[in-house]
This record gives C-alpha cells, sequence and structure tokens, in this order.
C-alpha cells in the first residue's frame, strides 16, 4: 500500500477530527436544550396544577360558586387539564368531563396521540385537600398527561429550537472545515518547503535556504535544521573544492621540481650528484609533511570528535615550551611563560597542538636573540593564551590572511622557511571546533601575538 501524502494526510485527519467534535457537540448540546425545556415544561404544569387548585378554592363562601368553577374548568380543558370538584361530603360540586365528555374525550386523544413518540406516559390525577379557615371544605382534583406534556405552541417552539440548532451545527462545521483546512494547509506549506529543500541539497544543491518562520516550535526548529544542513554542506562542499585546488597548486611545484631533476638525469643532462639526489629527496620530504599537515586540517575541519576535560593552561603551556628547549638555546632565544593556574574545558591533545604550532611558528620567524613569551589570562567568562615574539613581523595587507590554508606572506610566510601554510589554519580551526576564536596582532619588525579565546565553561 503506498504511502499517503502529509498534504492529503493532514487535512482529512482534521476535517475527521473536526466532523466528529462538532458533531459530538451539536448532539450533546440538542440533548441538554431537550431535557432543559422539557423539565422547565414539567415544572411549570406542577405550578399549574398547584395554582389551579387555589383558584378552585377561592370560590367556595359558604357555597360554592358553580359558574366561577365551570369557567376556570373550561379554560383548563383548553390548556390540557381536567379538575373535578367534590365538598366535604364527597358530592360532586363540578366535573369537566361531567359536563363536557366529548371535548374531554377529544384533548385527551389528542395529547395521548401528540406525545406518544415523545415520552412514555399517561393521564395522572392529584387529590388536594381543600379548606376554608382550618376547616374542610371539599376536594379538588386535577388530572393531566404526565410526566409531562407539550401544547401546539411549546411543539412548535421546540422544532424550531432544534431547526435552529442543526443549522448552527452544520454552519459551525463548515467554519470549522475552512478554518482547519486553511490552518493545515499552513502547517504543512513550510515542512513541504524543508522536504524541497533537502532533496534539492540531496541533488547537489546546497544554497536552498527556506525563509519562512512559524509559530509552531517544532517547524522552525525543522526549517533551522534543514538551513543548518544546507549551510554546512554547502561549506563542506566550498571546502572540498578549495582543498582540491589548494592541493593542487601546492603539489605542483615539488612534483615539478623533482620531476625536472630525474628528467635531467635520466636523459644524461644532469649528472646525479649527491647535492641534487639531496634536493629531489628534500622535496619529497616536504611533500609527505604537507600531506601529513593536509589530513589533519581535513580531520579538524571535517567533525572533530573532542575529549573534553578541564585543563589547566599554565600547565599546558610550561609543557608545550619544554618540548622546544633545542631549538630554543640552538638559536639564542628567550621564551616564558606568564599568568595562571586558569583551567578551561578542552581536548588537553588538541590544544596542545595549538600552542605547539604558535610556538614553531615563534621560533620560525624570531631572529637569534630574539624573545617569546607565552601569556596565560582570563577575561569574565573567556581564557586563553596569546604567543608573542620579536619577529620580522606580519604586513598590514597579509595580517587579515594569515590563518587561510597554505597562505604565506612574501617577506616571512615562504617555502625557504619551510612552512607548508597550513599551521595557522589548524590552530583557528581547533579554537572554532572549542567554540573559541584565534586571531593576530603585528607589525613589521615589531613581532606578533596570536591569541586564542576560549570559552571557561561547556
Amino acid at each position: 500500500m503506498a504511502a499517503r501524502s502529509l498534504k492529503s494526510k493532514l487535512p482529512l485527519t482534521l476535517a475527521a477530527v473536526l466532523l466528529l467534535t462538532v458533531a459530538v457537540i451539536s448532539a450533546l448540546t440538542n440533548f441538554l436544550v431537550n431535557r432543559q425545556f422539557r423539565q422547565y415544561v414539567a415544572d411549570q404544569q406542577r405550578t399549574k396544577s398547584q395554582q389551579l387548585v387555589r383558584d378552585i378554592g377561592r370560590q367556595y363562601d359558604g357555597e360554592w360558586d358553580v359558574d366561577a368553577l365551570h369557567i376556570i374548568g373550561m379554560q383548563a380543558m383548553y390548556d390540557g387539564y381536567l379538575i373535578r370538584v367534590e365538598d366535604g361530603a364527597r358530592t360532586l360540586v363540578w366535573a369537566t368531563e361531567e359536563h363536557d365528555s366529548t371535548s374531554c374525550a377529544a384533548m385527551m386523544a389528542d395529547i395521548t396521540s401528540r406525545m406518544k413518540s415523545s415520552v412514555n406516559g399517561a393521564f395522572t390525577s392529584t387529590e388536594t385537600p381543600l379548606l376554608s379557615g382550618g376547616a374542610l371544605i371539599g376536594y379538588a382534583t386535577v388530572t393531566y398527561y404526565g410526566p409531562y406534556f407539550l401544547s401546539d405552541s411549546e411543539f412548535q417552539f421546540l422544532a424550531t429550537l432544534n431547526r435552529v440548532l442543526l443549522w448552527v451545527g452544520g454552519a459551525s462545521l463548515l467554519l470549522s472545515l475552512a478554518v482547519g483546512l486553511l490552518s493545515a494547509r499552513r502547517l504543512i506549506a513550510p515542512v513541504l518547503r524543508a522536504a524541497a529543500a533537502a532533496k534539492r541539497m540531496a541533488d547537489g544543491d546546497y544554497r536552498e535556504r527556506i525563509a519562512v518562520r512559524t509559530n509552531v516550535r517544532e517547524t522552525d526548529e525543522l526549517i533551522a535544521s534543514v538551513n543548518h544542513l544546507g549551510e554546512s554542506l554547502e561549506r563542506q562542499e566550498a571546502l572540498r573544492r578549495r582543498l582540491i585546488s589548494d592541493v593542487a597548486h601546492e603539489l605542483r611545484t615539488p612534483l615539478t621540481t623533482v620531476g625536472t631533476h630525474m628528467e635531467a638525469m635520466i636523459d644524461g643532462v644532469w649528472e646525479p650528484t649527491p647535492e641534487r639526489l639531496q634536493s629531489c629527496h628534500e622535496e619529497l620530504l616536504r611533500l609527505g609533511a604537507l600531506v601529513s599537515d593536509m589530513e589533519n586540517l581535513a580531520r579538524i575541519e571535517g567533525a572533530p570528535k573532542l575529549s573534553k576535560r578541564p585543563v589547566e593552561l599554565r600547565a599546558l603551556a610550561d609543557s608545550a615550551l619544554a618540548g622546544f628547549q633545542a631549538q630554543l638555546l640552538e638559536k639564542g632565544l628567550r621564551a616564558a611563560a606568564d599568568g595562571g593556574p586558569v583551567e578551561v574545558p578542552a581536548d588537553p591533545d588538541r590544544l596542545r597542538q595549538v600552542l605547539i604550532n604558535l610556538i614553531a611558528n615563534a621560533v620560525k620567524y624570531t631572529p637569534a636573540g630574539g624573545k617569546i613569551e607565552i601569556r596565560i589570562w582570563e577575561d569574565g567568562d573567556r581564557a586563553g593564551f596569546t604567543v608573542s615574539d620579536t619577529g620580522c613581523g606580519i604586513s598590514e595587507g597579509d595580517l587579515p590572511h594569515v590563518f587561510e590554508r597554505f597562505y604565506r606572506a612574501d617577506q616571512s610566510r615562504n617555502r625557504i622557511s619551510g612552512g607548508s601554510g597550513i599551521g595557522l589554519a589548524i590552530v583557528r580551526s581547533i579554537a572554532e571546533a572549542h567554540g573559541g576564536t584565534a586571531s593576530a596582532e603585528s607589525a613589521p619588525g615589531k613581532g606578533s601575538s596570536f591569541t586564542v579565546s576560549l570559552p571557561k565553561s561547556v
């Protein structure tokens, strides 16, 4: 069985729920209104019966006023009530059935026929003693259809009320369906756009973005996730393209050098001297180091798995600096760490790699007799370290690009110095993977300072 689309399933489901809800509410409303109305009619009939008894009692003043009883009885018969009045000795004074038995029978038959489809009732009689001055003066019996009966006007009112409720229910249903379908479409539209955007991303178009905001948190989160996915895929695609371009550019020079040398020696143009073989060997070593740096950077820029734990920055800086003692002595450089102790949640191996890259960079470009300083600092919810040197510095035009892959300043970052152009790119990638930043300050001839800022909490 083929799966149904959300576009058709949600409106149908919503319509079914609304239909059931409106139907139940309409039926319940009709039931309650009818029950309340019938209860009202029954209460009115009991009140009418009691009123008839009081009216009959007022017609005795030493003797019964038969003419008044006749008027009361005939009016009561037209309203659906039969009365019977007896004196204290149980002698009949006046009775509707005795006065007009034909009309009584017709009235009773009409009421019975009218009410048999609505309620299973019957005519019941209630006898009430009549007192005057505390003395018994007679008995009044009132007969009517119970538990209740409806007059023609009441039947008409109830039928009209039911029709109104039916129309209101139908109008409510149509309005609810219209609002429900409109709401369903508004709910579905951004989901369909997200699905279409995801499909285009699957086809290789990573530029698609959904510029829609709803008032539904889950839908907004879905849209944000799809947009984030597009940005991530686009960034990864850009990295992949740039990586191919950078690798092709960086590999071309050593491969060309080795190829030219080998071709010249094979053709007999050059003698395979140790110096020329050493030159080829150095190019191959540099090529291997470049590939290793590229692999490292690719792992960091992808989705690095960080094993974070509390790291004390001063201790880490001292440890990293200790690994450069031989090079510092060889060049006559002074180096020291200052500040701390300060702890940050970080991957110690990755953070150590950042320090090693920055220290190596400083050692490489600081002339003999220079100074390298590692300053540990903290500021509010941030902490980090700054590696400063008294080297040749970086020009203002080159400074914004020093963290880019394979970028080399003309004067200080060249192949002769042995740099691959990836070390600072690795520094920035590791810092950003920790939720931090990497920045640089420098001026030609005044040295350089590289700062890594990290959050003090996860």
